[in-house]
C-alpha cells in the first residue's frame, strides 16, 4: 500500500506473458484524483542479493519499491553471516523513515525469532547467544520506503548444554515455567527440553498452550535432527505438531515466539498406535448409510485449526434433496459441502437441533465431498453420527 512512498502503492512483480489487470482502490470511504505509471522491462526474473554482515559492521542501506526484495509482505535486505564458535550477537536496526523489522533465521531458512521494536518502532535490536553456523538476517520495513543504519557485534561466549531434560510419557501433559530450567536455545531464547518414547509406530500430537506465551515447538530425534516446528497451527499463539513417528525416543523443544519467558504454559502429548490414518484423504461412503466415527487429531485439520473429517459420496439422482446430518453430544458439529473441485456450496452450523448440523438441498448427479468438523473450537473432539439420506 505505500512501498513508493506515503499513500504511494508500487508493485514490482516477475509475470509470465499474458493478460493482467490492476485493481485501484481507496482504503477510506473518499473520493479523489489519483495517477496510475506503468513500465515493463523485459528479462529473466532476479535473485535477491545477501550481503555479507561481519562483526564490528555498520551497514547502511536503503529500502525501495522499485528495488527491494520482500520477507512475507515486507520490504527487505537480506544478510549473511557466519560464527566460527558460540558468540553472544548484538544486531540494532534503526531509521528515521520507516517502522523497523527483523527478522532471525538458521542456514536452512527456519525461522528462529525476531528482534525487540522500541515503541515508536524506529527501531528493532536483537541480542543472544547462537550457536557457530551461518545465519540469515532480514533487515525491513513494516510501511514505507527509506533508509536505515544496521549494526552488529559478536562475542565469543561459551553456552553450556543444557542437561535438563523433563521425561513425558504418552498421553499425558505437563505445566511448566518457560526458563526455569536456564536452558538456552539456538537464538539464545530460553527453552523447555521434553523426552519421550514411543513403543510402537503411532500418530502423536504435541501441543503447547498459553495464555500469555507465544509458543514454539520443534519436534527433533535422538540425535536432535529436526522433524517438524510450528507456531500458531492450534490457534493464534498456540503451538500443535501432529505427526507419524516410528517407535523410538523423541525430543521436544518449548520456547516463546514473543519474548516472555517467565510465562506459565502446558504441553500436552497425544500417542495413537497404528499406521498412518487417513488424515485429509476422503472417506467414501454410500447415501442411505448412517456412519459412526471419533473426531480426534488423526483426521484432517482445516483452514481453521479445528480437526475435521473428509467424506466423499455420489449422487445418482438429481431429482430428490439430499439431506446430510452430524450429531454430536460431545462437541459442536459443523457440515461443510463442497463439489468434486472443492468449492464450497453449502455449510451448517445449529439446523439439526441443538448442537447437531443438517443440510438439505437439491444436488445434481455427480461426486460431492462432505467435512464433519468443530463449530470453531480446534480442542473440541468427540464421537458423532453422520447421516447422509436421500
Amino acid at each position: 500500500s505505500e512501498s513508493g512512498g506515503l499513500y504511494t502503492p508500487l508493485i514490482t512483480q516477475s509475470l509470465t506473458p499474458g493478460d493482467y489487470s490492476v485493481l485501484i482502490f481507496n482504503e477510506d470511504s473518499f473520493e479523489g484524483d489519483y495517477t496510475l505509471q506503468y513500465t515493463f522491462k523485459p528479462g529473466a526474473p532476479q535473485p535477491c542479493a545477501v550481503q555479507n554482515l561481519n562483526d564490528g559492521q555498520t551497514v547502511g542501506g536503503s529500502l525501495s519499491g522499485e528495488t527491494s526484495c520482500r520477507v512475507v509482505e515486507l520490504l527487505s535486505d537480506s544478510y549473511r553471516f557466519t560464527l566460527p564458535s558460540a558468540a553472544t550477537v548484538d544486531i540494532g536496526l534503526s531509521s528515521g523513515d520507516f517502522t523497523t523489522f527483523l527478522e532471525m533465521r538458521d542456514s536452512k531458512d527456519g525461522l528462529l525469532t525476531f528482534g525487540d521494536q522500541t515503541t515508536e518502532g524506529l527501531s528493532a535490536h536483537f541480542k543472544g547467544d547462537l550457536a557457530a553456523g551461518t545465519y540469515f538476517l532480514y533487515a525491513a520495513s513494516v510501511d514505507l520506503p527509506g533508509n536505515y543504519s544496521l549494526n552488529a557485534q559478536f562475542t565469543p561466549k561459551t553456552i553450556p548444554p543444557c542437561s535438563a531434560v523433563q521425561t513425558l510419557a504418552v498421553n499425558t501433559g505437563f505445566v511448566g515455567r518457560l526458563g526455569q530450567a536456564n536452558c538456552t536455545g539456538t537464538a539464545g531464547e530460553p527453552v523447555d527440553y521434553y523426552r519421550f518414547t514411543t513403543t510402537a509406530a503411532g500418530t502423536v500430537a504435541i501441543v503447547a498452550t498459553a495464555a500469555e506465551l507465544d509458543s514454539f515447538l520443534t519436534l527433533t530425534d535422538s540425535s536432535g535432527k529436526v522433524i517438524r516446528t510450528d507456531d500458531n497451527s492450534y490457534g493464534q499463539g498456540d503451538a500443535l505438531i501432529v505427526h507419524l513417528l516410528k517407535a523410538g525416543t523423541y525430543k521436544v523443544e518449548v520456547r516463546s515466539r514473543n519474548g516472555l519467558s517467565a510465562s506459565r504454559y502446558r504441553v500436552d502429548l497425544l500417542w495413537t498406535a497404528g499406521a498412518k490414518p487417513p488424515f485429509c484423504t476422503a472417506t467414501g461412503v454410500r447415501i442411505g448409510v448412517v456412519k459412526s466415527a471419533t473426531l480426534t487429531y488423526t483426521g484432517c485439520q482445516y483452514y481453521d485449526n479445528t480437526f475435521a473429517d473428509v467424506y466423499r459420496f455420489a449422487v445418482l439422482d438429481g431429482s430428490t434433496p439430499v439431506e446430510i446430518t452430524a450429531a454430536s453430544t460431545q462437541f459442536d458439529a459443523f457440515l461443510i459441502l463442497t463439489d468434486a473441485k472443492g468449492n464450497v456450496l453449502s455449510t451448517d452450523d445449529n439446523s439439526g437441533g441443538g448442537a447437531d448440523a443438517k443440510l438439505r438441498l437439491l444436488l445434481d448427479p455427480g461426486d460431492y465431498y462432505v467435512v464433519v468438523k468443530p463449530a470453531a473450537d480446534p480442542g473440541e473432539s468427540g464421537m458423532y453420527q453422520l447421516s447422509i439420506q436421500q
